[in-house]
């Protein structure tokens, strides 16, 4: 199987929020929801910004 790429131009929530949106110059590419809240971690000793999550099931992608 290969790799299949979406550019993206940024990621965008709001602390406190259910939703993160990743976006391109055409539109919202993936929307990630939680039951949860999304927490801003400040003790990260990463220099790049990222987030770590685990998903139980399977992800269903749309490529037109």
């Amino acid at each position: 199987m290969s790799r299949v790429e979406i550019p993206v131009a940024l990621v965008e929530f709001e602390e406190g929020g259910h939703t993160i949106w990743v976006q391109s110059a055409a539109g919202t590419v993936l929307r990630i929801k939680c039951t949860g809240k999304i927490v801003i971690d400040e003790r990260c000793q990463n220099n790049v910004a990222h987030a770590d999550m685990i998903v139980q099931g399977n992800i269903n992608i749309c490529l037109p």
